[in-house]
C-alpha cells in the first residue's frame, strides 16, 4: 500500500472528479440547458417556465414554526430582507424553483437550491460564529421537486456507475446559511433562498432573516500582511524555493498579469490552517487506508495554502500550482464510500486527491480561482515541461 500511495504522491496527472452536477440555467429565452464549464449546451427536455404561477399560491411562514433557527447567545444582529420573486419550471420528473440573480447549489438526488452571496461589514472583530436567529419565508407547494441526476464519474470503462441515495425526507438543506468565512473586515456568507420539505413537495422560499454574530476574543493569528505586491499580481505561482529558481519562462509568457511567486514554506510561515474542508476525507484518521495517505500528505500546509488563498479572491486571479503533491500538496483527498463499498479490488482509489478546495477557498463550492497545476518533482523536468510549453528555450 506504501508503495502505491507513493506512486499517487509523484503522478504527473491528477484527475480530479468533482461529485456535482450541472445546475440548471434557464437563458434569457426562457431556455433549459445544463451549464458545464461556463457553455451553456441545449439538452432535449420538455420543460415549461411558469412565469406568473397562480397555481402555486403561497403564504407567508415563521422560520422558528419550522425550527429553522439557532437559539445561540449573539454579539450583535443583522436583519436581512430578499426579493422572491420567482418562476416554476416543469421540468421533466419534477419542477424547479428558479429565482433570478441566485446562483445554484445541488448534490445527487437532491433539489436545486438558490443561493445568495452576502456581505456584511464586521469592522475589525473576528467572527466566531454565525447563527439563524429568526426569519419569514413564503410557502410554497410544488407537484413534485426536479432533483440533480447523479454525476457521471471517470471510472475505468469496466466498472458500473454506483447509485446514490435520493433525499426524499426532511428538510434540505437543514442549514440556511452554507457557509461563511471573513476576509478583513467582512464577512462573507452563502445563504440558501430556498428549502425543500422532501416529506410534502413543500418549497420555503427566505423571504427575510435575522442573523445572529458570535465574535471571538482573540484576533487572526497573522505574523505579517498580505505584500502589496501579492495584492496587486493576477497570476500567482505557489512552488517550491528548489523548483522557484526554474520559472523565469513561466513568468516571461505572463508578464501582462504582474505575475508573482510564492514559496510554499512563506505560506506556512504566515498563514494559520483554515478549518477542515465540509466534506468526508482526510480529516477523519478513522478511515481505512487513511494512514497510508499520511505518510506523504502535507495537510497542514494544505490548510495554509487554503488560507492564503482566502485573500486572493477578491479579483480574477489565475494560480498555478508549480510542484507534484508532495511538493504542492493537494488541497484535501476526499473519501467515496461508495465506490470502496462497490469495488474492493480498487478500494484504495477511494481517496481522491483534489486541488478544488484551492478553487473554491471559502468552501461553498462556487469557483473563486482559476486554478491550475503543472505536475513535476525535480527542476530538471520543470524545465524539459516550460521548455514545451509553448516552445522555445526554457531559463
Amino acid at each position: 500500500m506504501a508503495n502505491k500511495s507513493k506512486l499517487i504522491a509523484k503522478a504527473t496527472l491528477m484527475i480530479i472528479i468533482l461529485l456535482v452536477p450541472p445546475t440548471p440555467h434557464i437563458d434569457e429565452k426562457g431556455g433549459y440547458a445544463s451549464k458545464i464549464d461556463n457553455l451553456a449546451r441545449p439538452r432535449r427536455i420538455d420543460y415549461t417556465v411558469i412565469n406568473s404561477p397562480s397555481n402555486f399560491k403561497g403564504f407567508l411562514v415563521s422560520l422558528s414554526e419550522l425550527e429553522l433557527i439557532d437559539k445561540e447567545p449573539c454579539d450583535s444582529r443583522y436583519l436581512l430582507d430578499f426579493d422572491t420573486e420567482y418562476m416554476v419550471v416543469d421540468l421533466v420528473g419534477g419542477y424547479l424553483i428558479y429565482m433570478p440573480h441566485t446562483k445554484y447549489y445541488a448534490v445527487p438526488g437532491a433539489p436545486y437550491v438558490a443561493v445568495r452571496e452576502v456581505v456584511v461589514n464586521v469592522g475589525g472583530k473576528i467572527v466566531e460564529d454565525v447563527y439563524v436567529l429568526n426569519g419569514n419565508a413564503k410557502s410554497v407547494v410544488l407537484p413534485d421537486i426536479a432533483k440533480a441526476p447523479p454525476p457521471i464519474p471517470l471510472y475505468p470503462a469496466n466498472l458500473s456507475i454506483p447509485s446514490y441515495d435520493e433525499i426524499d425526507e426532511g428538510f434540505f438543506p437543514s442549514s440556511i446559511i452554507l457557509s461563511w468565512h471573513q476576509k478583513g473586515n467582512k464577512l462573507y456568507m452563502s445563504i440558501a433562498s430556498t428549502v425543500y420539505d422532501m416529506s410534502s413537495n413543500r418549497v420555503y422560499l427566505i423571504e427575510n432573516l435575522e442573523l445572529g454574530i458570535k465574535y471571538g476574543l482573540k484576533p487572526k493569528v497573522r505574523t505579517r500582511g498580505l505584500p502589496q505586491e501579492i495584492a496587486d499580481s493576477q497570476y500567482i505561482i505557489i512552488t517550491s524555493e528548489a523548483l522557484a529558481k526554474n520559472l523565469t519562462r513561466l513568468v516571461d509568457l505572463h508578464s501582462d498579469l504582474n505575475p508573482v511567486i510564492v514559496n510554499t514554506s512563506w505560506i506556512y510561515r504566515n498563514y494559520q490552517p483554515a478549518e477542515n474542508p465540509p466534506v468526508t476525507g482526510f480529516s477523519d484518521s478513522s478511515l481505512p487506508m487513511w494512514s497510508e495517505i499520511n505518510k506523504t500528505y502535507n495537510y497542514t500546509l494544505a490548510l495554509r495554502i487554503i488560507s492564503f488563498l482566502r485573500e486572493l479572491t477578491d479579483k480574477q486571479r489565475y494560480v498555478v500550482l508549480v510542484g507534484d503533491a508532495e511538493i504542492v500538496p493537494p488541497s484535501y483527498y476526499y473519501w467515496d464510500e461508495q465506490f470502496y463499498e462497490d469495488y474492493e479490488d480498487f478500494s484504495f482509489d477511494a481517496w481522491v486527491p483534489t486541488d478544488y478546495f484551492y478553487i473554491s477557498p471559502d468552501y461553498d463550492f462556487s469557483a473563486d480561482l482559476y486554478v491550475a497545476r503543472i505536475p513535476v518533482d525535480t527542476p530538471n523536468s520543470l524545465k524539459h515541461t516550460l521548455t514545451s510549453y509553448g516552445g522555445g528555450k526554457a531559463h
